[in-house]
């Protein structure tokens, strides 16, 4: 988990960051999770790696804002993806889906993939030029009831 998600984030952001800078005017955008902002007993390491994903995010905002790289983080919670098909559909899943909606705020326990892709959209965009280190939760409020 901590290969794939912090080294490969760190690797990915190594790897392109000496074209963003020399080019300017440009966007890196990192995954995180809600989890990352809340501790989570049943994903321990998930969270923790993904806090680190979130601070090397603001750390490579601040490394990078001088050449005009604006570095942000995306953090999803429950999405509606083939990797959660069961808890999703399946009765034996059932207690999952109910802690889950004890939980959510809203009244969908899994979000729309295309929205999260849409949150991801508007961190590459010129919109978000002002934005540097900044994590945008999308967590249909998960986080707001905590």
């Amino acid at each position: 988990m901590c290969d794939v998600n912090l080294k490969g984030t760190l690797c990915a952001c190594n790897a392109v960051a000496p074209a963003m800078k020399s080019r300017g005017d440009v966007r890196i955008v990192n995954m995180a999770s809600g989890a990352s902002l809340s501790g989570r007993s049943n994903y321990l390491v998930y969270s923790a790696v993904k806090a680190g994903v979130v601070n090397l995010t603001r750390a490579l905002a601040a490394a990078l804002a001088p050449h005009g790289v604006n570095v942000n983080s995306l953090a999803p919670g429950n999405t509606e993806t083939p990797i959660n098909e069961n808890v999703r559909t399946q009765a034996e899943y059932a207690p999952i889906r109910e802690a889950i909606r004890a939980r959510t705020p809203s009244s969908r326990l899994f979000s729309d993939p295309a929205e999260i892709a849409s949150g991801a959209a508007f961190l590459a965009s010129d919109e978000a030029r002002a934005m540097h280190g900044a994590v945008l939760v999308m967590d249909e409020g998960v986080l707001a009831g905590y």
